[in-house]
């Protein structure tokens, strides 16, 4: 408050354009309009996830990072394809 009154002549200023904005806001309404009539569920669809799918999906993801981290194979024959294992297991190390 004391910087708003210090500062009375600043005029503060976005980022982004505003129509960039509103459409980054209403992106999630508009994917869902787009194709609510795709599948016979409306919570379920292959074109856009839920905020409570999200979550969970997110929380299934921080597991498989763990479990790659804890990854082992005897030898290179166990190893499963680098594009899928070698790149979940860098991208899952801590920085």
């Amino acid at each position: 408050m004391k910087s708003t009154l210090d500062n009375k002549d600043r005029v503060p200023e976005l980022d982004a354009q505003v129509n960039e904005l509103v459409e980054e806001i209403y992106c999630p309404a508009h994917t869902f309009l787009q194709h609510k009539n795709s599948s016979t569920a409306i919570d379920s669809s292959a074109n856009y996830i839920t905020p409570k799918m999200l979550d969970v999906a997110e929380n299934k993801r921080e597991i498989r990072k763990k479990d790659a981290l804890n990854m082992r194979a005897k030898d290179l024959h166990e190893c499963p394809a680098p594009e899928n294992t070698t790149i979940a297991c860098w991208r899952a190390r801590p920085i």
